[in-house]
């Protein structure tokens, strides 16, 4: 199922054309850049309609893979639109506005997805981006987040990273404590 999900517009193969000829270049990367959008956005009814499927067929592994496949592409989305680097220039900040927004789409339906698993960690990602869980079928429209939302100033991390180094410190004090079993 991974396999299929993940057939998707792979940009890495893709070249905008020839930049000594502007007019083909400028064509042929629009037609890259709609293509990476298309892929979002098709990437998010094949996990919606996935999941439903194997939410019914009590399959919830399936139905998680579908979710974390999603994520992942938002994850590949971020590396292939460099948004760092469109920040960096006036004239493509209305193309960062757009990169942005569908990340915050992504994410606001991830995040819905993920409640059933991971409910309060779905509650918190929700309130990062000011936005609100959806349902499934809300979940099926991608473009719902409210244009002009902002997120929120001071983002919380999810999920720390831990110190291996530390974990086995805490783990042999603990050890230490208890004594001899």
């Amino acid at each position: 199922a991974g396999e299929g999900v993940l057939g998707i517009v792979q940009v890495e193969s893709l070249q905008p054309g020839d930049p000594h000829n502007p007019v083909e270049f400028r064509q042929n990367a629009v037609q890259i850049i709609y293509n990476i959008i298309a892929a979002v956005v098709d990437m998010a009814g094949i996990t919606i309609n996935g999941f439903c499927s194997s939410m019914d067929e009590m399959d919830i592994s399936a139905a998680i893979k579908y979710v974390w496949n999603f994520i992942a592409r938002a994850n590949k989305y971020i590396d292939e639109t460099m948004p760092w680097a469109l920040a960096k220039e006036e004239e493509k900040l209305p193309r960062l506005e757009t990169v942005l927004y569908n990340l915050i789409e992504g994410i606001s339906i991830g995040a819905s997805l993920l409640e059933s698993f991971m409910p309060s960690t779905a509650k918190r990602i929700a309130e990062q981006i000011n936005g609100s869980l959806r349902s499934l079928e809300e979940c099926k429209t991608f473009g719902l987040y409210p244009s002009g939302n902002k997120v929120v100033e001071k983002p919380e991390i999810l999920f720390a990273r831990l110190d291996v180094k530390e974990i086995l410190e805490a783990v042999e004090a603990k050890k230490a404590a208890q004594g001899p079993v």
